[in-house]
C-alpha cells in the first residue's frame, strides 16, 4: 500500500514521494493531501512550443510517459531515448525512482526511530541525486517533467504503482540495470513490470545500436504476425503509432516447419516440401492481411514471410536486415505457425533485439 504525497518544487521542498502506511511520514502525507487533492508537481522541464519536436500527427496515444531510474548508463539511456520519443509526440513524462522501505533488527525504539529518520533523509537524498540526473535529460530534450520517489521493497510495484496513479499511458525503461540499494531497473525487475503491466512496456537494452545524443526516431516498425488473437490486438496499436510518427510496418510471419518423420500414407510417402509450402502459403496470408490493414489506414507496409526453425532469431535478423529501428510485438501467442507472440519467444526477442522492444499484453492477460 503506498500513498502519494506531492510537494510542490516551486517552494523547494523536496520531490513527491510515496510512503507505506504504516509510517509517521504517511500520517503526515494524509493530512497533507486532504488539504489539496490536486496539489501542484514537480516541474522538471518548461515546455515551449519552438523546438520541442512536436509530432507531425497529432497525438492521442501517449501523453504521459514514465521513466523509471535507478541511476544507471541503462536507465539514463533508456530515459534519454523516452524524452526525445516524448518530444516527438508532443507528450509529458514522469521520472520515477524507487527506494526500499525502512529495517531494522535494533533493540529500542528510540533506536529504531533515530535510523528509520537517518535512512529517509539519505533516501531522499540520493532519490533527489537521481531524479535531478533523469531530470537534466528530459530538460535537454525541452519536455515537460514530473518526478516521483517511491518507498518500496519491490520496485516492480512501485513502477506499476506510479504509472496507475500518474495516469501514464506508456512506460519506457532499460532492459537491466545495476545491482544496488534498490536494484530497480535489473532483468528481473523489468520482467515483473512486463508481467503485470496493463500498459504498454517499451524496453531499451544497454547495447542497442543507437549512438547516446542520436536522435530518436522510428521510421520502420517490424511487427510480428501469428495469426492470433493476440496479434489481432497488437495490430491496431502498431498501425497507430506507425501513422503517429509517420513510420513504415514491416510486418513479418515467420513459418515454422514442425518436425517430420519418414512415414506411408497408403502407398504415398509425405512430401516434407510441400508441407513447406503450405506453412508459407499461410504465413504469405497473414502478412498480407497485415499489410492490408495497414494500407487502408495510410500507413506503409511491407509484407516478409521467412522459414524458420526459431521465430525470435528470424525476427531479430530481419530487424537487422531491414533497418528496422522498433519491434512491436504481445507478450502471448499460440502455437501453430510458429509460436510467435508466446511468452518465450518474446523474451528471447528482448534479450537480442538490437532496437528497442515495445511490448504490449492482451486485455484477458492484463485484466
Amino acid at each position: 500500500m503506498w500513498v502519494i504525497q506531492i510537494i510542490d518544487q516551486s517552494l523547494h521542498t523536496g520531490v513527491e514521494q510515496i510512503y507505506p502506511q504504516q509510517s509517521g511520514v504517511y500520517r503526515q502525507a494524509q493530512r497533507d493531501h486532504s488539504r489539496s487533492r490536486a496539489p501542484p508537481m514537480r516541474d522538471c522541464a518548461a515546455m515551449s512550443s519552438a523546438g520541442s519536436g512536436r509530432p507531425f500527427k497529432e497525438n492521442h496515444m501517449y501523453q504521459r510517459i514514465l521513466l523509471p531510474t535507478d541511476g544507471s548508463e541503462a536507465s539514463l539511456h533508456a530515459i534519454r531515448a523516452g524524452a526525445e520519443f516524448a518530444r516527438t509526440m508532443g507528450a509529458e513524462v514522469v521520472v520515477m525512482t524507487a527506494t526500499p522501505e525502512f529495517s531494522a533488527f535494533t533493540a529500542t525504539n528510540e533506536a529504531i526511530e533515530q535510523s528509520r529518520q537517518e535512512y529517509e533523509a539519505a533516501a531522499r537524498a540520493r532519490a533527489q541525486r537521481l531524479l535531478d540526473d533523469g531530470a537534466a535529460v528530459v530538460r535537454d530534450a525541452h519536455v515537460t517533467c514530473h518526478a516521483v520517489q517511491a518507498m518500496a521493497d519491490n520496485p516492480y510495484e512501485a513502477i506499476i504503482a506510479t504509472a496507475r496513479e500518474q495516469k501514464c499511458d506508456l512506460i519506457v525503461m532499460a532492459s537491466h540495470g545495476r545491482k544496488g540499494i534498490a536494484g530497480l531497473l535489473l532483468g528481473s525487475e523489468t520482467q515483473k513490470v512486463l508481467a503485470r503491466s496493463t500498459i504498454p512496456v517499451m524496453v531499451h537494452r544497454a547495447l542497442s545500436r543507437q549512438e547516446p545524443g542520436a536522435p530518436i526516431g522510428y521510421k520502420r516498425i517490424l511487427v510480428p504476425t501469428d495469426g492470433s488473437a493476440i496479434s489481432a490486438q497488437v495490430l491496431p496499436a502498431a498501425i497507430e503509432f506507425a501513422r503517429a510518427c509517420q513510420a513504415e510496418i514491416v510486418a513479418l510471419a515467420v513459418a515454422v516447419p514442425e518436425p517430420i518423420l519418414p512415414s506411408i500414407e497408403g502407398a504415398m510417402v509425405v512430401d516434407p516440401g510441400r508441407q513447406f509450402e503450405a506453412l508459407q502459403e499461410e504465413a504469405r496470408t497473414l502478412a498480407a492481411a497485415v499489410a492490408e490493414k495497414a494500407v487502408a489506414a495510410g500507413v506503409r507496409c511491407t509484407p516478409l514471410v521467412r522459414l524458420a526453425q526459431y521465430p525470435a532469431e528470424s525476427i531479430v535478423d530481419t530487424t537487422r536486415e531491414q533497418a528496422c529501428d522498433l519491434i512491436f510485438m504481445g507478450s502471448h501467442g499460440r502455437r501453430g505457425i510458429g509460436l510467435l507472440l508466446a511468452g518465450s519467444v518474446t523474451q528471447a526477442v528482448l534479450a537480442a533485439a538490437p532496437v528497442p522492444v515495445m511490448v504490449l499484453r492482451p486485455r484477458a492477460a492484463a485484466a
